[in-house]
């Protein structure tokens, strides 16, 4: 039997237009991986994916419960279906042996993360020093 992995890409939209009520869908995300996804000192998940996911599930009408852990337990949790999808997983050809994957919804060659507080980096000349 196969399990649904996805993403996130168009996954908001699509699965809003569908239903009345927000559908809520329980996501396994890394606990420890920043700034991609974390836990903050108050407990709560935070991260590019965090945001991502409420940013998501607030124009799609989606309600999206960040389960952050280890990727083991995830792993596990997802296998055993009490997780509805993972998310910052890497495609290989193993993992798509036991899971289905979305379109990809980003492609980096290159990124950099700054603080609320501080200028964005845009050029490359900018990263010099740092």
């Amino acid at each position: 039997m196969r399990v649904a992995g996805f993403l996130l890409a168009g996954l908001g939209l699509a699965l809003g237009d569908l239903a009345a009520e927000p559908v809520k869908i329980r996501i396994g995300v890394e606990y420890n991986t920043p700034p991609l996804s974390f836990v903050n000192p108050r407990g709560d998940p935070d991260g590019f994916t965090a945001e991502l996911l409420r940013e998501v599930g607030r124009e799609g009408d989606i309600e999206f419960e960040v389960v952050p852990n280890e990727w083991s337990y995830i792993l596990q949790e997802f296998q055993a279906g009490r997780l509805d999808a993972l998310a910052n997983v890497v495609y290989t050809a193993e993992r798509a042996a036991t899971m289905d994957f979305s379109l990809g919804h980003a492609t980096i060659h290159a990124i950099t993360y700054t603080r609320p507080d501080r200028p964005a980096v845009r050029r490359t000349a900018e990263m010099a020093g740092r």
